[in-house]
């Protein structure tokens, strides 16, 4: 919550140096009914992070408790509605034996954490999560059993030391932070470097316009899949006619949605299922634009609020799964 309030004060401070709005597309950095039309890609750095550990988190937990308990379920009425015997049904019954010992064990790490929050449940997680994907595995197993001559030994899910539930622009984003596995973010501090070119006047080399930025954003994460932000800094505009323009500019929020975040479980999965964000984020220049900032411009510009979107790839998840840190 503190972060949440965090995050809405620091966007309400920015707005007040917002008089007016206009709008822009992907990646327009200056609204192009009034402006250049700039298009780039931004580097993202995060230099400082805040974490939470994914496996001590009650609501991570009982969402995975819902899915161990919709697993179990699964497997219980294919057993009652196909009436399988031999190798099937052993598979099925192997499913189910599986599923409940995931279940046992979550429901051990919501009670530790019950009685003490401060309580690691790390080990209970990783046991529960080793069942499950078994428990799956031996249902696959079922779905395919005509082509099946021997069962697989049932392993002891509490002997897997680590689960590698590893989750995988307009951008791209790496991080600076080390973390130790199943740690998530729960916020950040990010450098931001953006280059940027005006397509307005595509194939005029005289009113060729160009941007780079250099800033820096603070972003809390409010779920696996929502992130907001704020962030603040100086970009030069330039062109083959003009001289530099320095101008100071505020994002007054930042949002990144992850679409893959959405699965249950996702902070507890793969890294590919965080790898792909969608961002959205207002931008504006608090002094505007005087005449002659930019080639081809015939009037001065007040400060707008200017609309932005991009798509990101954040590799953070991929590097953390290959050095063994998801």
């Amino acid at each position: 919550m503190r972060r949440v309030i965090a995050a809405c004060t620091l966007a309400f401070a920015s707005l007040v140096v917002v008089p007016s709005r206009a709008d822009a597309y992907f990646w327009d950095w200056l609204d192009d009914l009034s402006g250049p039309s700039f298009h780039g890609i931004t580097v993202e750095l995060r230099i400082w992070c805040s974490f939470e550990d994914a496996r001590n988190n009650l609501e991570y937990l009982s969402s995975l408790q819902r899915s161990v308990t919709g697993a179990r379920t699964k497997f219980q009425e294919r057993i009652r509605n196909d009436q399988p015997g031999g190798k099937k049904l052993e598979y099925l019954n192997d499913a189910v034996t599986m599923a409940t010992r995931a279940l046992e064990h979550v429901n051990d790490a919501i009670d530790v954490l019950g009685t003490n929050p401060q309580a690691d449940a790390s080990a209970f997680v990783i046991a529960a999560l080793g069942s499950h994907a078994f428990a799956e595995e031996r249902f696959e197993d079922a779905l395919r059993t005509p082509l099946r001559d021997t069962v697989r030994p049932l392993p002891n899910p509490v002997i897997i030391d680590k689960a590698r539930i590893a989750t995988l622009g307009g951008g791209v984003t790496a991080s600076l932070c080390l973390a130790s596995p199943f740690a998530r973010q729960s916020q950040y501090l990010s450098l931001d470097i953006t280059w940027g070119f005006d397509i307005q006047k595509k194939g005029e080399p005289q009113y060729e316009n160009r941007m780079v930025s250099f800033g820096a954003s603070y972003h809390a994460v409010i779920k696996p899949y929502l992130t907001v932000g704020v962030g603040a800094g100086m970009a030069t505009f330039s062109s083959n006619v003009t001289q530099p323009v320095q101008k100071f500019y505020v994002q007054p929020y930042i949002i990144d949605f992850k679409p893959l975040a959405l699965r249950r479980n996702s902070q507890l999965r793969g890294p590919w299922w965080h790898l792909l964000y969608f961002r959205y984020n207002t931008i504006t220049y608090p002094t505007g634009f005087a005449l002659g900032s930019f080639a081809g411009q015939t009037e001065q510009f007040p400060a707008e609020l200017i609309h932005a979107y991009g798509f990101y790839v954040d590799v953070e998840p991929i590097l953390r799964d290959w050095m063994g840190k998801w």
